[in-house]
């Protein structure tokens, strides 16, 4: 039997080889998700637009946390664009990992939670408008930690927990001031 959660759920053998089948379809559009940032096309909408405002996220008010954190990744790992695509594919993964693994940690069913995950890489894959870094994108991994704090504070309210919303809504409008209409 294989532990698949802390409320001691068990998964039994005959259902092992379909948990196991949903690992390898995580992994493997996880790595269908990542392999879309080689692409050698550069999509004429924002992606040049979205990478000079990287460069110089001082003169971008509208989006300063998340025009900061591509500056960083350009500064860190090289001034190209695959380094802001990398990073658009990191922040989604942020995104979509924090829900789930709340859900997960809720239910403790690995299967929704594999399936989900799995479903959502692969959307995201061949999905037109999630392709480049921008001050949307930037904003994602900061919504999705906001949501999921909220959440556990409905389960449970404390000081800390509203502290950390309060800190995590900062973040957001600091990521892109026209998000904080969505709160």
């Amino acid at each position: 039997m294989i532990m698949t959660s802390r409320h001691h759920k068990y998964i039994d053998m005959k259902h092992r080889w379909l948990f196991i089948v949903m690992w390898i379809a995580v992994a493997a559009s996880l790595l269908l998700f990542i392999a879309g940032s080689f692409r050698s096309t550069i999509f004429l909408q924002d992606e040049g637009y979205q990478a000079l405002n990287c460069l110089y996220y001082s003169d971008s008010p509208i989006a300063m946390l998340s025009f900061y954190m591509g500056h960083l990744a350009v500064s860190l790992f090289g001034n190209e664009l695959i380094v802001l695509r990398l990073l658009t594919r990191l922040c989604y993964i942020v995104a979509i990992g924090l829900p789930l693994i709340y859900y997960y940690r809720r239910t403790g069913n690995a299967f929704m939670t594999l399936g989900t995950a799995a479903f959502l890489m692969v959307y995201l894959s061949y999905s037109f408008y999630f392709k480049f870094y921008g001050w949307d994108v930037g904003a994602y991994p900061f919504m999705s930690a906001l949501l999921v704090c909220l959440m556990t504070y409905i389960d449970h309210p404390t000081r800390v927990k509203a502290l950390i919303a309060g800190a995590l809504c900062a973040a957001l409008t600091l990521a892109r001031i026209p998000a904080i209409v969505a709160f």
